[in-house]
């Protein structure tokens, strides 16, 4: 029974993205959702604490991304960017939560956004500026 009561459990990871807005001329903002309604997270405190594995990762690949950071607060426009490879974002889904990226791009065409995890799987989409 408590195997099947953790595999219930196991993380199940999705990837939405929020909003595409054109900031003027060719820079766009890109917000994205990962959530995980389900009770683990994709990597334990422990996991984390003692760096047994990467965490989970947030790729941007298209045009140029001049900017990127996890979202604090939406309604306030609260970025905590990130000053090095913002277009590669580490991160770490809770358990009945979601974690919210934004990214500033600069360009015309297409983003793809690649999540990969090594307990919440691997999640490709893309998006097209405009």
């Amino acid at each position: 029974m408590a195997v099947l009561f953790t595999a219930k459990h196991l993380p199940e990871v999705s990837l939405e993205v929020l909003e595409v807005k054109a900031l003027g001329g060719s820079l766009f903002r890109v917000r994205t959702r990962l959530s995980n309604p389900k009770a683990m997270p994709t990597m334990s405190y422990l996991a984390q604490k003692i760096n047994l594995y990467p965490k989970d990762t947030l790729r941007v690949s298209g045009p140029k991304v001049v900017a990127g950071g996890l979202l604090v607060d939406p309604d306030r426009d609260q970025v905590v960017y990130k000053k090095d490879k913002p277009e590669l974002q580490f991160l770490v889904v809770p358990g009945f939560g979601k974690v919210e990226h934004e990214f500033l791009v600069e360009g015309k065409g297409e983003v793809t956004l690649r999540y990969e995890s090594r307990h919440g799987g691997k999640i490709v989409k893309t998006v097209k500026l405009e």
